[in-house]
Protein backbone atom coordinates (compact mmCIF):
# COMPACT_ATOMS: atom_id res chain seq x y z
CA UNK A 1 0.00 0.00 0.00
CA UNK A 2 1.46 3.50 -0.90
CA UNK A 3 1.12 6.77 0.80
CA UNK A 4 -1.75 7.76 -1.49
CA UNK A 5 -4.00 4.65 -0.72
CA UNK A 6 -3.47 5.43 3.64
CA UNK A 7 -4.39 8.49 5.72
CA UNK A 8 -2.16 10.83 6.98
CA UNK A 9 -0.60 10.13 10.24
CA UNK A 10 -1.40 13.79 11.74
CA UNK A 11 -0.51 12.83 15.47
CA UNK A 12 3.46 12.00 13.72
CA UNK A 13 3.06 15.15 11.84
CA UNK A 14 2.52 17.27 14.67
CA UNK A 15 5.06 15.40 17.14
CA UNK A 16 7.57 16.75 14.08
CA UNK A 17 6.54 20.02 13.70
CA UNK A 18 7.79 19.85 17.52
CA UNK A 19 10.83 18.70 17.13
CA UNK A 20 13.49 21.21 17.74
CA UNK A 21 15.89 21.93 15.44
CA UNK A 22 18.85 21.29 17.90
CA UNK A 23 17.95 17.37 18.36
CA UNK A 24 19.22 15.43 15.16
CA UNK A 25 18.22 15.01 11.97
CA UNK A 26 15.17 12.49 11.87
CA UNK A 27 15.66 11.97 8.32
CA UNK A 28 19.06 11.43 7.02
CA UNK A 29 20.68 12.09 3.52
CA UNK A 30 23.87 12.66 2.32
CA UNK A 31 27.48 12.56 3.77
CA UNK A 32 28.04 9.25 1.49
CA UNK A 33 32.00 10.47 1.23
CA UNK A 34 32.15 10.90 4.86
CA UNK A 35 30.79 8.07 5.87
CA UNK A 36 32.40 5.70 3.31
CA UNK A 37 35.62 7.50 4.53
CA UNK A 38 34.97 6.05 8.11
CA UNK A 39 33.82 3.06 7.50
CA UNK A 40 36.81 1.93 4.91
CA UNK A 41 38.92 3.50 8.06
CA UNK A 42 37.79 1.01 10.86
CA UNK A 43 38.42 -2.13 7.64
CA UNK A 44 41.91 -1.02 7.52
CA UNK A 45 42.59 -0.49 11.62
CA UNK A 46 40.99 -4.31 11.97
CA UNK A 47 43.14 -5.29 8.97
CA UNK A 48 46.54 -3.77 10.42
CA UNK A 49 45.30 -5.31 14.13
CA UNK A 50 45.00 -8.63 12.44
CA UNK A 51 48.31 -8.39 11.09
CA UNK A 52 50.00 -7.63 14.14
CA UNK A 53 50.56 -3.63 13.21
CA UNK A 54 49.85 -0.47 14.49
CA UNK A 55 47.72 1.34 12.54
CA UNK A 56 48.86 5.43 13.37
CA UNK A 57 46.53 8.56 12.29
CA UNK A 58 43.50 6.96 12.33
CA UNK A 59 41.62 10.02 14.10
CA UNK A 60 39.22 12.11 11.84
CA UNK A 61 37.40 15.07 12.56
CA UNK A 62 34.00 16.23 11.30
CA UNK A 63 33.78 19.96 11.80
CA UNK A 64 31.70 22.90 10.49
CA UNK A 65 29.60 25.54 11.46
CA UNK A 66 26.15 25.02 13.93
CA UNK A 67 23.60 23.21 12.03
CA UNK A 68 25.62 21.22 9.71
CA UNK A 69 24.64 18.43 10.92
CA UNK A 70 27.60 16.98 12.52
CA UNK A 71 25.66 14.98 15.92
CA UNK A 72 23.72 13.36 13.16
CA UNK A 73 26.29 12.52 11.33
CA UNK A 74 27.55 10.78 14.66
CA UNK A 75 23.76 9.13 15.18
CA UNK A 76 23.65 8.00 11.88
CA UNK A 77 27.12 5.95 12.09
CA UNK A 78 25.55 4.35 15.14
CA UNK A 79 21.96 3.77 14.03
CA UNK A 80 23.73 1.95 10.78
CA UNK A 81 26.31 -0.38 12.94
CA UNK A 82 23.58 -1.38 15.70
CA UNK A 83 20.71 -2.11 13.38
CA UNK A 84 19.57 -5.57 12.90
CA UNK A 85 20.39 -6.09 8.95
CA UNK A 86 24.08 -4.22 9.33
CA UNK A 87 26.98 -6.42 8.67
CA UNK A 88 28.58 -8.77 10.91
CA UNK A 89 32.09 -7.36 10.64
CA UNK A 90 30.56 -3.26 11.00
CA UNK A 91 32.50 -1.15 13.63
CA UNK A 92 31.15 -0.78 17.09
CA UNK A 93 30.04 2.58 17.24
CA UNK A 94 30.66 3.91 21.41
CA UNK A 95 29.70 7.31 22.14
CA UNK A 96 32.07 9.41 24.76
CA UNK A 97 31.55 12.50 26.02
CA UNK A 98 34.49 14.54 25.32
CA UNK A 99 35.13 15.42 29.12
CA UNK A 100 35.76 11.41 29.33
CA UNK A 101 39.18 11.94 27.20
CA UNK A 102 40.27 13.60 30.22
CA UNK A 103 41.00 10.39 32.07
CA UNK A 104 43.08 7.16 30.17
CA UNK A 105 41.44 5.01 33.08
CA UNK A 106 37.63 6.11 32.10
CA UNK A 107 38.47 5.99 28.17
CA UNK A 108 39.87 2.37 29.12
CA UNK A 109 37.01 0.95 30.73
CA UNK A 110 34.50 2.38 28.02
CA UNK A 111 36.49 0.77 25.36
CA UNK A 112 36.75 -2.52 27.56
CA UNK A 113 33.20 -2.37 28.46
CA UNK A 114 32.11 -1.92 24.30
CA UNK A 115 34.21 -4.87 23.15
CA UNK A 116 34.39 -7.20 26.19
CA UNK A 117 31.34 -6.03 29.05
CA UNK A 118 32.19 -9.62 30.45
CA UNK A 119 35.82 -8.93 31.31
CA UNK A 120 34.88 -5.26 31.90
CA UNK A 121 32.51 -6.15 34.79
CA UNK A 122 35.03 -8.87 36.06
CA UNK A 123 37.72 -5.86 36.98
CA UNK A 124 34.90 -3.50 39.00
CA UNK A 125 34.47 -6.70 41.57
CA UNK A 126 36.56 -6.47 44.66
CA UNK A 127 37.25 -9.94 45.37
CA UNK A 128 40.28 -12.01 47.14
CA UNK A 129 43.60 -12.93 45.59
CA UNK A 130 42.95 -16.21 45.18
CA UNK A 131 39.15 -15.08 43.52
CA UNK A 132 41.20 -12.31 40.99
CA UNK A 133 43.50 -14.78 39.85
CA UNK A 134 41.37 -17.68 39.07
CA UNK A 135 39.15 -14.55 37.22
CA UNK A 136 42.45 -14.09 34.86
CA UNK A 137 42.74 -10.75 36.11
CA UNK A 138 46.26 -10.45 36.64
CA UNK A 139 46.33 -10.02 32.70
CA UNK A 140 45.93 -6.46 33.98
CA UNK A 141 48.68 -5.57 36.08
CA UNK A 142 48.59 -4.76 39.42
CA UNK A 143 45.75 -4.74 42.16
CA UNK A 144 44.94 -2.28 44.59
CA UNK A 145 44.29 -3.41 48.26
CA UNK A 146 40.54 -2.37 50.03
CA UNK A 147 40.83 -4.23 53.26
CA UNK A 148 40.53 -7.51 53.12
CA UNK A 149 39.58 -7.51 49.36
CA UNK A 150 41.34 -6.59 46.43
CA UNK A 151 40.03 -4.31 43.79
CA UNK A 152 41.88 -4.00 40.23
CA UNK A 153 44.68 -1.23 39.72
CA UNK A 154 43.56 2.06 37.11
CA UNK A 155 43.29 0.60 33.53
CA UNK A 156 46.10 2.33 31.26
CA UNK A 157 45.59 1.52 27.75
CA UNK A 158 48.54 -1.02 27.81
CA UNK A 159 46.60 -2.95 30.20
CA UNK A 160 43.98 -2.37 28.30
CA UNK A 161 45.70 -3.91 24.93
CA UNK A 162 47.06 -7.26 26.79
CA UNK A 163 43.59 -7.26 28.38
CA UNK A 164 42.10 -7.75 24.92
CA UNK A 165 44.40 -9.86 23.65
CA UNK A 166 42.94 -12.77 24.50
CA UNK A 167 38.96 -11.28 23.04
CA UNK A 168 37.90 -12.12 19.46
CA UNK A 169 38.19 -8.79 17.91
CA UNK A 170 36.11 -9.57 14.83
CA UNK A 171 34.67 -6.11 14.75
CA UNK A 172 36.90 -2.75 14.46
CA UNK A 173 35.83 -0.12 17.21
CA UNK A 174 34.40 3.70 16.10
CA UNK A 175 35.12 5.85 19.37
CA UNK A 176 32.84 8.99 18.70
CA UNK A 177 33.07 12.04 20.85
CA UNK A 178 30.87 15.07 19.57
CA UNK A 179 31.70 18.94 20.76
CA UNK A 180 35.30 17.89 20.93
CA UNK A 181 35.97 21.86 20.27
CA UNK A 182 35.52 21.88 24.21
CA UNK A 183 37.88 19.51 25.05
CA UNK A 184 40.80 20.45 27.23
CA UNK A 185 44.65 20.35 27.53
CA UNK A 186 44.29 17.43 30.15
CA UNK A 187 42.95 15.47 27.33
CA UNK A 188 46.26 15.60 25.19
CA UNK A 189 47.80 12.26 26.78
CA UNK A 190 44.64 9.84 25.98
CA UNK A 191 44.31 11.82 22.05
CA UNK A 192 47.82 11.37 21.44
CA UNK A 193 47.61 7.35 22.46
CA UNK A 194 44.70 7.00 20.48
CA UNK A 195 46.02 9.10 17.18
CA UNK A 196 49.17 7.26 17.35
CA UNK A 197 47.86 3.74 17.73
CA UNK A 198 50.36 2.87 20.41
CA UNK A 199 47.72 0.65 22.11
CA UNK A 200 47.92 -1.76 18.71
CA UNK A 201 44.12 -1.90 18.86
CA UNK A 202 41.75 -1.31 15.95
CA UNK A 203 40.03 1.68 17.56
CA UNK A 204 39.39 4.56 15.01
CA UNK A 205 38.32 8.02 16.81
CA UNK A 206 35.99 10.18 14.93
CA UNK A 207 35.80 13.66 16.43
CA UNK A 208 32.69 15.94 15.54
CA UNK A 209 32.96 20.09 16.58
CA UNK A 210 32.72 22.97 15.59
CA UNK A 211 34.23 25.09 12.47
CA UNK A 212 37.96 26.03 14.66
CA UNK A 213 37.91 22.29 16.28
CA UNK A 214 41.19 21.48 13.89
CA UNK A 215 43.33 24.14 15.73
CA UNK A 216 42.04 23.65 18.91
CA UNK A 217 43.27 19.75 18.75
CA UNK A 218 46.09 21.22 16.88
CA UNK A 219 46.75 24.18 19.67
CA UNK A 220 45.61 23.61 23.35
CA UNK A 221 44.84 20.38 23.10
CA UNK A 222 48.24 19.07 22.10
CA UNK A 223 47.82 16.48 19.16
CA UNK A 224 50.29 15.91 17.43
CA UNK A 225 50.76 14.96 13.68
CA UNK A 226 47.02 16.22 13.05
CA UNK A 227 46.87 15.79 9.06
CA UNK A 228 44.88 18.22 7.20
CA UNK A 229 43.53 15.07 5.51
CA UNK A 230 41.73 14.12 8.71
CA UNK A 231 40.02 17.04 9.02
CA UNK A 232 36.54 17.16 6.73
CA UNK A 233 34.62 19.97 6.49
CA UNK A 234 30.53 19.46 6.74
CA UNK A 235 28.39 22.29 5.04
CA UNK A 236 25.59 22.34 2.58
CA UNK A 237 23.23 19.39 1.19
CA UNK A 238 22.93 19.11 -2.51
CA UNK A 239 19.81 20.13 -3.83
CA UNK A 240 18.47 16.42 -4.75
CA UNK A 241 19.60 15.25 -1.15
CA UNK A 242 17.80 17.58 0.21
CA UNK A 243 14.47 17.34 -1.31
CA UNK A 244 15.31 13.72 -0.65
CA UNK A 245 14.80 14.01 2.48
CA UNK A 246 11.50 15.87 2.37
CA UNK A 247 10.07 13.29 0.40
CA UNK A 248 11.52 10.67 2.97
CA UNK A 249 9.57 12.72 5.70
CA UNK A 250 6.34 12.88 3.63
CA UNK A 251 6.50 9.25 2.98
CA UNK A 252 7.17 8.67 7.07
CA UNK A 253 3.97 9.84 7.63
CA UNK A 254 1.79 8.52 4.54
CA UNK A 255 1.51 12.08 3.04
CA UNK A 256 0.35 11.40 -0.67
CA UNK A 257 4.00 12.05 -2.40
CA UNK A 258 2.24 11.06 -5.62
CA UNK A 259 0.55 14.80 -5.77
CA UNK A 260 2.53 17.29 -7.63
CA UNK A 261 2.94 19.30 -4.82
CA UNK A 262 4.89 16.93 -2.82
CA UNK A 263 7.92 17.67 -5.11
CA UNK A 264 7.59 20.79 -5.32
CA UNK A 265 7.60 21.22 -1.50
CA UNK A 266 10.57 18.78 -1.90
CA UNK A 267 12.81 21.47 -4.55
CA UNK A 268 11.45 24.54 -2.69
CA UNK A 269 12.58 23.64 0.66
CA UNK A 270 15.83 22.23 -0.78
CA UNK A 271 16.15 25.97 -2.61
CA UNK A 272 14.68 27.94 0.79
CA UNK A 273 16.95 26.16 2.77
CA UNK A 274 19.96 26.77 0.81
CA UNK A 275 20.92 23.13 1.64
CA UNK A 276 22.08 23.80 5.05
CA UNK A 277 20.62 20.80 6.94
CA UNK A 278 19.27 22.88 10.71
CA UNK A 279 17.20 25.09 7.75
CA UNK A 280 15.82 22.42 5.69
CA UNK A 281 15.04 20.85 9.16
CA UNK A 282 13.05 23.52 9.98
CA UNK A 283 11.20 23.72 6.85
CA UNK A 284 10.26 20.37 6.54
CA UNK A 285 8.90 21.33 10.47
CA UNK A 286 6.79 24.01 8.91
CA UNK A 287 5.78 22.01 6.00
CA UNK A 288 4.67 19.49 8.94
CA UNK A 289 2.61 22.21 10.75
CA UNK A 290 0.83 23.63 7.25
CA UNK A 291 -0.23 19.68 6.57
CA UNK A 292 -1.96 19.14 9.72
CA UNK A 293 -3.89 22.31 9.76
CA UNK A 294 -4.89 21.34 5.91
CA UNK A 295 -6.09 17.75 7.21
CA UNK A 296 -2.53 16.26 5.74
CA UNK A 297 -3.99 17.02 2.12
CA UNK A 298 -1.69 19.42 0.00
CA UNK A 299 -4.62 20.98 -2.07
CA UNK A 300 -5.74 22.51 1.15
CA UNK A 301 -2.11 23.53 2.79
CA UNK A 302 -2.05 27.29 3.04
CA UNK A 303 1.85 28.04 1.25
CA UNK A 304 2.11 31.22 3.09
CA UNK A 305 1.52 30.05 6.23
CA UNK A 306 4.26 27.86 5.70
CA UNK A 307 6.82 29.57 4.33
CA UNK A 308 6.30 32.44 7.12
CA UNK A 309 6.22 29.56 9.87
CA UNK A 310 10.07 28.32 7.99
CA UNK A 311 11.32 32.00 7.86
CA UNK A 312 9.78 32.38 11.73
CA UNK A 313 12.13 29.33 12.61
CA UNK A 314 14.96 30.36 10.56
CA UNK A 315 15.00 34.06 12.59
CA UNK A 316 15.02 32.08 16.03
CA UNK A 317 17.84 30.10 14.99
CA UNK A 318 19.48 32.87 13.58
CA UNK A 319 19.16 34.65 16.99
CA UNK A 320 20.67 31.65 18.98
CA UNK A 321 23.59 31.83 17.06
CA UNK A 322 24.60 35.28 17.82
CA UNK A 323 26.38 35.42 20.64
CA UNK A 324 26.83 38.43 23.18
CA UNK A 325 30.06 39.27 22.11
CA UNK A 326 28.82 39.63 18.61
CA UNK A 327 26.06 41.72 19.39
CA UNK A 328 28.55 44.25 21.49
CA UNK A 329 30.42 44.00 17.89
CA UNK A 330 27.41 44.40 15.60
CA UNK A 331 28.30 47.01 13.43
CA UNK A 332 31.97 45.31 13.27
CA UNK A 333 30.58 41.99 12.77
CA UNK A 334 28.47 43.48 9.86
CA UNK A 335 31.21 45.62 8.39
CA UNK A 336 33.78 42.08 8.32
CA UNK A 337 30.66 39.90 6.58
CA UNK A 338 30.65 42.97 3.83
CA UNK A 339 33.51 42.89 2.35
CA UNK A 340 33.39 38.93 2.53
CA UNK A 341 33.08 38.62 -1.28
CA UNK A 342 31.62 35.04 -1.99
CA UNK A 343 34.66 33.16 -2.79
CA UNK A 344 36.38 34.06 0.42
CA UNK A 345 39.50 35.55 1.74
CA UNK A 346 42.45 34.43 3.39
CA UNK A 347 42.80 34.42 6.73
CA UNK A 348 45.22 37.08 6.53
CA UNK A 349 43.07 39.33 4.33
CA UNK A 350 39.92 39.35 7.42
CA UNK A 351 42.36 39.88 9.87
CA UNK A 352 43.23 43.18 8.04
CA UNK A 353 39.62 43.55 7.49
CA UNK A 354 39.08 43.65 11.22
CA UNK A 355 41.96 45.68 12.05
CA UNK A 356 41.38 48.55 9.59
CA UNK A 357 37.32 48.40 10.86
CA UNK A 358 38.12 48.00 14.23
CA UNK A 359 38.36 51.75 16.13
CA UNK A 360 38.89 51.41 19.84
CA UNK A 361 37.87 55.36 20.36
CA UNK A 362 34.23 54.64 19.17
CA UNK A 363 32.03 52.04 21.50
CA UNK A 364 30.23 50.76 18.18
CA UNK A 365 33.33 49.66 16.43
CA UNK A 366 35.61 48.42 19.16
CA UNK A 367 36.68 45.09 19.41
CA UNK A 368 34.43 43.73 21.90
CA UNK A 369 35.90 42.91 25.80
CA UNK A 370 39.62 42.25 25.80
CA UNK A 371 39.65 40.56 22.42
CA UNK A 372 42.45 40.91 19.56
CA UNK A 373 41.49 40.85 15.52
CA UNK A 374 42.54 36.99 15.72
CA UNK A 375 40.84 36.14 18.68
CA UNK A 376 37.52 38.04 17.51
CA UNK A 377 38.18 36.04 14.06
CA UNK A 378 38.25 32.81 15.93
CA UNK A 379 34.96 33.83 17.48
CA UNK A 380 33.13 34.47 14.36
CA UNK A 381 34.47 30.79 13.01
CA UNK A 382 33.22 28.88 16.70
CA UNK A 383 30.25 30.88 15.51
CA UNK A 384 29.19 29.74 12.13
CA UNK A 385 29.59 33.22 10.48
CA UNK A 386 32.78 31.99 8.62
CA UNK A 387 34.13 28.86 8.26
CA UNK A 388 37.69 27.86 6.30
CA UNK A 389 36.98 25.64 3.23
CA UNK A 390 39.21 23.24 1.33
CA UNK A 391 40.44 25.84 -0.34
CA UNK A 392 42.31 27.28 2.99
CA UNK A 393 39.28 30.73 2.07
CA UNK A 394 37.24 31.79 4.84
CA UNK A 395 33.99 32.28 3.83
CA UNK A 396 30.34 32.44 5.37
CA UNK A 397 28.60 28.65 4.76
CA UNK A 398 25.18 30.46 4.78
CA UNK A 399 24.48 33.29 2.99
CA UNK A 400 21.62 34.11 4.36
CA UNK A 401 23.31 34.35 7.83
CA UNK A 402 25.75 36.91 6.12
CA UNK A 403 22.71 38.79 5.28
CA UNK A 404 21.51 38.35 8.54
CA UNK A 405 24.19 39.73 10.18
CA UNK A 406 24.59 42.79 7.65
CA UNK A 407 21.02 43.63 7.83
CA UNK A 408 21.51 43.56 11.81
CA UNK A 409 24.25 46.00 11.65
CA UNK A 410 22.37 48.52 10.04
CA UNK A 411 19.00 48.32 12.11
CA UNK A 412 18.07 51.20 14.50
CA UNK A 413 18.06 51.22 17.99
CA UNK A 414 14.16 50.30 18.11
CA UNK A 415 14.65 47.11 16.48
CA UNK A 416 18.29 46.04 18.99
CA UNK A 417 19.41 46.76 22.30
CA UNK A 418 22.29 49.43 20.97
CA UNK A 419 22.70 51.36 18.16
CA UNK A 420 23.91 50.91 15.19
CA UNK A 421 25.89 52.66 11.88
CA UNK A 422 26.04 51.30 8.48
CA UNK A 423 29.08 49.29 8.42
CA UNK A 424 31.96 50.20 6.89
CA UNK A 425 33.42 49.00 3.78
Amino acid sequence: MNTAEREPELAGLEEYAARDDRRRALFFVGRDREIGTVERLCARALRSTRAGERFEGATRLFQGAPGAGKSSLLSELERRWTAGDAPADAPRPLLLPWSMLESEEDTSRAILQAVAPTLEAETRQTRTRDASARAGLAVLGGEARTGSSIAPAALTFSQLARALRTASWNRPLCLMVDEIQNVRPEARNVLSQLHLGEHGLPIVPVFAGQGDSCDHLSGPAGLSRFSLDAVHDIGRLAPQEAGEAVIAMLTAFHVDITHPHAEGWAARLAEESEGWPQHLHNGMRALSEGLVKAGGRFADTDPDFILAREAEFREISYRRRVSPRMEEARCLTGAVLAALPAQGLRRGQVLRTIERAADPADPEWRLPGSMTAEVFLGHLVHRGALQQGTDRLLHCPIPSFRDYLIRRAREPETAVEHDASPPRA
